[in-house]
This record gives C-alpha cells, structure tokens and sequence, in this order.
C-alpha cells in the first residue's frame, strides 16, 4: 500500500511544483497564472483530498494490524478474516487513487509536463500502472472482500467462507471445494 501512496504522493508533489513554477495560464481562462484558475484549483484539491483519506484509511488498517501483532493469540479467526477483508479493500482504494492521481495530474500541468526534462516521468506518474495493476490487479483485492457480507457472511480465512466462494474462473465441483485445511 504505501508503495503505491507513495508514487501518488510524489506525483502530486512534483506536479504542483511544476504548475507553480512552469505551467501557463489557460487559453481562455481568464487568470494571469495556472495556479489562479479555478479548474487548475478543483483538480488539485479533489486529487490532493482523496489521498489524504486513502492515507488515513491506510494509518487505520495498519494500527488494526499492529494491535493484532501484539497479542495474536487472543485474535479470533474471524477477527483476522475481517481485518485481511479491510487489508484488501485499502490495497485496491489506494492504487485506484494513485492510478486516478497519476493520471488527473497531467490534465492540470499541461503538455509539456509530459516532457522527460520535466521529472513527472521520473516521480514515477507514468509509470505507475504497471506495478499498481498487472502486478497486482485490484479486481483480485476487491473480489475476496466483495464475497464477505455479499455470498458469505464469514470474512476470508475461515472455513465457513470458503465453503459458499464460488470462484470467478471455473464452475467444477473440484474448484468448489475448500482450500485444503492447514497442517498443524
């Protein structure tokens, strides 16, 4: 996860960098500076919003998983599959919205932001789709807690979950069954 908020992040950065200092005014927009137009404002305050609360989705999630690292032993196997379920969901929220920053970005900065010389390549904005999804697609994140509440009332990683998940990509009564049980 904060692989990926981090190229966000970045590319957020380096963009408002450039638009501060390089980017021209809109044709037609009626401001003197880039920064002044109302569009160019909207953009970065919707992309720069959503990565605040995708972070903060990520600090809770990881403060969950901290308290179930420090006395894993008293940690029901529901209470486990129910935190793996927010792990997946904050995994795929936050490439969505590294993928939807590192792209929203260039319709702010201009054309010739997308210029090497520039550094929005190198903060990793044009690249980031291809760790963020083929990877590590976000349907697979979505699909195990899409299951939960929706075909089975038992987060992943107990039993009862795994007796109703009907995979995506096979309907025989072999990909049906259970994943065998853990050795002890």
């Amino acid at each position: 996860m904060s692989f990926y908020l981090g190229i966000a992040r970045g590319a957020l950065e380096t963009a408002r960098v450039y638009t501060v200092e390089k980017s021209r005014a809109l044709l037609h927009g009626g401001q003197e500076r880039s920064v002044d137009e109302p569009y160019v404002l909207d953009v970065y305050g919707d992309l720069t919003a959503k990565l605040w609360a995708v972070e903060a989705f990520a600090d809770q999630v990881a403060a969950e998983g901290w308290a179930i690292h420090q006395d894993p032993d008293v940690v029901t196997e529901r209470e486990r599959g129910e935190h793996e379920v927010r792990v997946a969901a904050v995994k795929a929220h936050a490439t969505e919205v590294a993928l939807e920053i590192t792209g929203g970005i260039f319709e702010v900065t201009g054309a010739r932001a997308t210029a090497a010389r520039e550094g929005l390549d190198a903060s990793g904005a044009t690249s980031a789709r291809t760790p963020c999804t083929a990877r590590s697609p976000t349907s697979d994140a979505r699909s195990g807690s899409s299951y939960y509440g929706t075909r089975s009332p038992n987060p992943p990683g107990t039993p009862d979950h795994w007796r109703l998940r009907c995979p995506r990509s096979s309907s025989s009564p072999a990909a049906l069954r259970p994943p065998p049980a853990p050795r002890p």
